[in-house]
């Protein structure tokens, strides 16, 4: 390693703020153990922000409650805030959201409280390393397992980035180097690896961190990105239990406008508003049944619950199940808000999701050509 110069890449808690954890996709294939999916629950921002780092969809970030947060970088990182609308610090410089940035070795990120919404999304590229628990790196709180030691990060953890695949977006044109020159090296984290892979073609001044800023700037579209309407329209599927209600009790389910209850968690958000009774003849719980994240449960006294990630099963009747498209949307829900429900077709919520993986694909494609490059098939998707 002589001649080399190491960077060891990760942040350092300096403030943790209200349940920051690290999240990604979750954990599948373990519901019949008992084991829920978990991971993020507004799971589009963390996403868009792994998009914007280099990251794969399912590469591990941070998933702040109510922000309020700062870190320190070891070694410089490219990063990525979104979710909800929060100021961002470096040093003190202001940075935007939804946009790729670097973070310089020994300089501190702090991201406020949100100015609406709950949770906001932290993404590094390399994604953070910390150990995979049942294929996943997602905390699992209730259950002390998965994240950082199964638990809410606390002031002083160290997140360590992992390596990753060269972005490919980044069209770096280096002079080669002169004979015999050795250059830098860099620990960990895909900035190293896409440095090393092309280290053949950099002469040894060449600076690692000069490499990340060339793969900054990346922008999700303004026009895409999350909107805090006063009432949120959320579309749903019914069933799987909705003939336990009479019609006139769907009927106000769809014309009732919720609001979000304080008592909402990870696990689900309540709501508050009119009673939606089963049917008279009916008991009030079912035979405990597979929960997917989404579903809309009806308790003993008639309230709504949207289930949310950190569920398997449940004894409650489900009159509608959230879809697909639209299932961030209520981990961007805080308490007071208002909410009601859109029954649409199977084909309607189909398309939704196509949609959404269009948006992604487009502004993949368009990091994946040159930084210089601002369009697509001359459209320019970040305006």
């Amino acid at each position: 390693m002589s001649g080399k110069r190491i960077i060891s890449c990760g942040l350092r808690v300096v403030r943790s703020g209200m349940m920051a954890q690290v999240q990604d996709g979750g954990r599948r294939g373990y519901g019949d153990c008992g084991v829920p999916t978990g991971g993020a629950v507004d799971g589009d921002s963390l996403r868009i922000a792994n998009l914007l780092t280099g990251n794969g969809p399912e590469a591990a970030g941070i998933e702040s409650l109510m922000g309020g947060m700062e870190f320190e970088a070891a070694g410089d990182l490219l990063l990525a805030v979104t979710g909800a609308p929060a100021k961002v610090v470096d040093g003190r410089q202001p940075c935007s959201m939804w946009r790729s940035l670097v973070l310089r070795h020994g300089r501190r990120l702090y991201v406020s409280a949100p100015e609406r919404g709950m949770r906001i999304y932290i993404a590094v590229a390399g994604g953070i390393a910390v150990p995979k628990v049942l294929g996943s790196r997602a905390t699992c709180a209730a259950s002390s397992f998965g994240g950082w030691e199964g638990r809410p990060l606390k002031t002083d953890d160290f997140l360590p980035v992992g390596p990753g695949p060269r972005p490919p977006h980044a069209r770096l044109r280096p002079s080669p180097p002169a004979p015999g020159d050795s250059p830098p090296h860099i620990a960990c984290g895909w900035p190293g690896r896409a440095y090393r892979a092309m280290a053949p073609f950099f002469p040894t001044e060449a600076d690692p961190a000069d490499i990340i800023c060339a793969m900054s700037g990346m922008e999700w579209p303004r026009a895409w990105r999350p909107v805090f309407p006063p009432v949120w329209r959320v579309r749903c599927l019914w069933g799987p239990s909705h003939e336990d209600f009479s019609l006139d009790v769907r009927q106000r389910f769809v014309e009732t406008e919720f609001t979000v209850s304080p008592s909402s968690n990870h696990m689900g958000v309540r709501l508050m508003g009119p009673e939606i009774p089963a049917l008279p003849d009916l008991p009030a719980s079912i035979l405990s049944e597979g929960v997917v994240p989404g579903a809309i449960q009806i308790p003993g006294d008639g309230r709504p619950i949207i289930m949310l990630r950190e569920t398997v099963t449940g004894g409650y009747r489900k009159i509608a199940t959230v879809i697909g498209a639209d299932l961030s949307l209520a981990g961007r829900m805080q308490p007071g808000d208002r909410v009601r429900f859109n029954p649409v077709t199977r084909e309607t919520a189909l398309a939704g999701l196509r949609r959404r993986n269009r948006r992604y694909a487009r502004v993949a494609e368009n990091l994946h050509s040159s930084c210089d490059e601002q369009t697509v098939g001359g459209i320019s998707p970040w305006r």
